[in-house]
């Protein structure tokens, strides 16, 4: 078969215009500040934030380094962006079409579902910014390309890849493909369980050493504070029965469904060849995503929140690419309906009317972020002030100003500068992520009153400099710098 170059430009076009920008999302900081300071530690001197295990981002943070050693972390982010979209076009291209849906649905799908919600329930996504998983997707993709090609080795390959990228994606889906192929052919499971065995077993016990070698004691319960303090909209579903409602409720019972949807339609594709293992694949996918609710409410009203293995380990992240593949099962149906039906062509004109109406909102939407991200706002001045006034190890508290403003990622990447406490910025290890909650608690003590800045139990922290959002009059604090919103006051 050949490559179909006018469906890949179609599918990159889409991706560029609605996505590729100058903007730095949170996951962006995040990720990219991680793989910088891995690279170089002398960015950021002693960093508790930073410095952190690579575990899953190993693969990541080897491929980013490099860039990032001579680029700003904004310039980074748009050239990755651009790197990775490359490969979904690619990726997208390659699947769509094995399955044969005509080019306009395909990426008339595919654009619905780029600026809609990507996921029903859990707060996954796949195309926004790049992460390591939005690596891990690419090869996610044409490994589903090869298991419905019945391509066992060839998609073990992909499905280590994505691994190597992000764990769990990876993960998640050689179980959902090791479920499948249990009543298909267990020697072709046979076979991709030795495969993947040898290809990841290295990793396996790199990951091992790095974050369940050691423990510390920890007056707190982590793995609830992580599941239902830290990633509610992930995982911690019945944070509480009113959040449960009030967030994720209609997503599970979408869910649900479009479950029964599929389970009909899989009788309506009997006669094809690739589309019965798609929906079979998605089908198995919602049905464990749905059977993981049964088990986190379990863990909520049966466990007292204790936040189990069972949650923990995202099970609700693959709703996102089952929702995609949804997606083009959907389109698939659609077209069979518009090519028999008197109106199709002018249907047809209709749809590529709606793609360009839709593009075009989502061009000038994204160039509004570029430009929004390129004007200075007062966190910047403050930065530069930062940058050429005070040591590189210098350690910043925030107080008295609205969370937005304290938990911001981007003050790292613009002042090059240590935080105390950052709440996204989670320990992947339990040694450091206690350390990490006990932060938190007391930033947020913080931001009701600054003077706990002076108390006992803040003095076992090496803090330099207090940011405020007031003026206060108080003779231990100095002030130094100051504009419309942030007063920077140096520590005795």
């Amino acid at each position: 078969m050949r490559f179909d170059y006018s469906r890949f430009a179609f599918f990159l076009i889409i991706l560029f215009l609605t996505r590729l920008g100058i903007d730095v999302s949170g996951g962006e900081d995040h990720y990219l500040s991680y793989a910088k300071y891995w690279w170089n530690p002398d960015w950021i001197p002693n960093s508790f934030i930073l410095q952190e295990f690579a575990g899953t981002r190993l693969l990541f943070q080897y491929l980013t380094g490099p860039l990032l050693e001579h680029v700003s972390i904004s310039t980074s982010a748009l050239i990755l962006r651009g790197l990775n979209f490359l490969g979904f076009a690619y990726a997208l291209t390659v699947l769509t079409q094995s399955l044969n849906l005509p080019r306009l649905f395909a990426v008339v799908s595919f654009t619905l579902f780029l600026i809609g919600r990507q996921s029903l329930f859990g707060g996954e996504w796949i195309f926004v910014s790049v992460e390591p998983k939005t690596f891990a997707y690419v090869f996610l993709l044409l490994a589903v390309n090869a298991y419905l090609r019945e391509r066992y080795i060839t998609m073990t390959v992909f499905l280590v890849l994505a691994t190597y990228f992000h764990f769990l994606i990876g993960a998640w889906f050689f179980i959902y493909v090791g479920a499948l192929l249990i009543s298909k052919s267990l020697r072709s499971l046979l076979r991709v369980v030795c495969l993947s065995s040898v290809l990841l077993g290295p990793f396996i016990w790199y990951l091992y050493q790095g974050y369940f070698s050691t423990f510390s004691d920890c007056a707190h319960n982590m793995s609830h504070v992580y599941n239902y303090y830290r990633i509610p909209h992930h995982t911690g579903l019945f944070q509480s029965l009113d959040y449960f409602l009030d967030i994720h409720v209609l997503g599970v019972l979408g869910s649900f469904v479009l479950l029964l949807l599929l389970l009909f339609a899989r009788r309506q594709l009997q006669g094809d060849r690739l589309w019965p293992p798609l929906v079979r694949l998605t089908v198995m996918i919602l049905s464990f995503n749905l059977l993981f609710v049964l088990a986190a409410a379990i863990d909520a009203y049966g466990c007292n929140q204790a936040g189990s293995a069972l949650i923990t380990y995202y099970p609700f992240r693959s709703n996102s690419i089952a929702l995609l593949f949804s997606y083009f099962i959907m389109a698939r149906f659609a077209s069979v309906w518009i090519s028999r039906t008197q109106y199709g062509d002018l249907l047809k004109k209709l749809l590529i009317f709606m793609l360009l109406v839709i593009a075009c909102f989502r061009t000038l939407d994204n160039a509004r972020k570029s430009v929004e991200a390129m004007k200075s706002n007062s966190l910047n001045p403050m930065a530069e002030y930062i940058k050429e006034h005070t040591p590189r190890d210098a350690v910043f508290a925030f107080a008295k100003m609205p969370a937005s403003r304290a938990e911001s990622p981007k003050f790292i990447r613009t002042a090059n500068r240590e935080m105390f406490a950052l709440k996204k910025f989670v320990p992947a290890t339990s040694n450091k992520r206690c350390e990490w909650y006990e932060r938190q608690l007391l930033q947020a003590s913080l931001m009701e009153d600054y003077q706990l800045i002076f108390s006992q139990e803040m003095s076992k922290y090496k803090l330099d400099f207090l940011v405020l959002g007031e003026f206060v009059d108080d003779a231990r604090l100095s002030l130094i710098y100051s504009n419309e919103h942030f007063y920077l006051y140096s520590l005795p």
